[in-house]
């Protein structure tokens, strides 16, 4: 970030430790009066501030009909626990590594599937700051998710029942739709009016 003299020289960098930051679609005016004001320049390059971007990015396809509104609040909410881990880091600084042991701590607390659900939207987010040009690389890239446990497995009939018979009445006809269908949660709550046919429902999965 560099100020002009009146006929058009340069002078020396405001900071030159942040000469490098990328503004992150905001005008460099707006951050060199950001810095003016005394606020860190690392605002504007730690995670937590894309992350916004990319909220207001996936708010705006749901208005323009591109995304449905159950699929933004699994994206946002896929993210939490990546932003706990990285949200004050500086988002060029992140390297596969880290994604690695971000990876591998979440096996700590969470079911497989849940972790590639995370690791999915991890990887869309960056995708998102490539192509905005908020990063030169993304370190999640290469990322593989874990193989589920539960690939090729379904319920019988028989630990089907025992389920229904320990489940509360009000929740027996949703589980068994869930059994019948192959539906996930995700797919099941974000069904609407319009996603009914005449020979059966469409899902966005």
């Amino acid at each position: 970030i560099r100020q002009e003299r009146d006929d058009g020289t340069r002078i020396t960098p405001i900071k030159e430790k942040f000469y490098h930051a990328r503004p992150a679609g905001r005008k460099a005016e707006e951050v060199a009066d950001a810095i003016g004001e005394g606020r860190d320049i690392r605002e504007f390059q730690q995670v937590n501030f894309y992350i916004d971007k990319y909220k207001t990015f996936l708010s705006d396809r749901v208005k323009a009909g591109n995304l449905r509104p159950n699929s933004e609040r699994i994206a946002v909410c896929a993210l939490r626990p990546f932003v706990e881990n990285f949200g004050l880091r500086i988002i060029n600084e992140i390297k596969k590594e880290d994604i690695e042991v971000f990876k591998n701590k979440l096996l700590g607390s969470n079911a497989i599937d849940g972790i590639n659900i995370i690791l999915r939207n991890v990887k869309t987010f960056f995708n998102f700051c490539e192509d905005n040009g908020y990063i030169e690389f993304r370190p999640a890239k290469k990322i593989k998710q874990f193989k589920s446990n539960f690939e090729g497995r379904f319920l019988d009939r028989k630990e089907l029942g025992i389920i229904l018979k320990n489940s509360h009445k009000r929740l027996r006809r949703t589980i068994f739709v869930f059994y019948l269908t192959g539906m996930r949660l995700g797919e099941f709550l974000g069904i609407e009016m319009d996603d009914f046919m005449a020979d059966g429902v469409e899902v966005d999965g």
